[in-house]
């Protein structure tokens, strides 16, 4: 397990990557997530994802904060634009500064090779 301490709260993060003994990928990379909300305005089409950790959440063994993540995937003329909101509901400082999202994983670049788009 990583271990480390922020503002006076320890945490414990799982190895995952055995070479370097490193926690990487995050909590989300393989977790499904909640649609919030979906739909056209404007001349956008829009997709607004979450996730909840609280207590029930698997996540929150290793990261004991109550927060909700919020991924939004906005279409336009204008291309694809990614945005992400995090707010804290709990009373701890909550440090969700390495959050990095890539808007697609390799498994669906792969699968997006095999079809033919007329």
């Amino acid at each position: 397990m990583e271990k480390f301490t922020f503002a006076g709260r320890p945490y414990q993060f799982s190895i995952n990557e055995d070479a370097t003994h490193n926690h990487l990928h995050g909590f989300f990379y393989a977790r499904p997530w909640k649609i919030y909300d979906k739909g056209y305005r404007d001349g956008e089409s829009y997709v607004e994802l979450v996730q909840i950790v609280d207590e029930l959440s698997e996540i929150y063994r290793y990261y004991p904060n109550h927060f909700k993540m919020y991924l939004r995937y906005t279409l336009s003329s204008e291309g694809l634009e990614q945005s992400v909101k995090i707010v804290n509901e709990s009373s701890n400082v909550c440090r969700l500064c390495w959050v990095a999202i890539r808007p697609f994983k390799h498994r669906f670049a792969k699968q997006a090779q095999k079809r033919t788009v007329f």
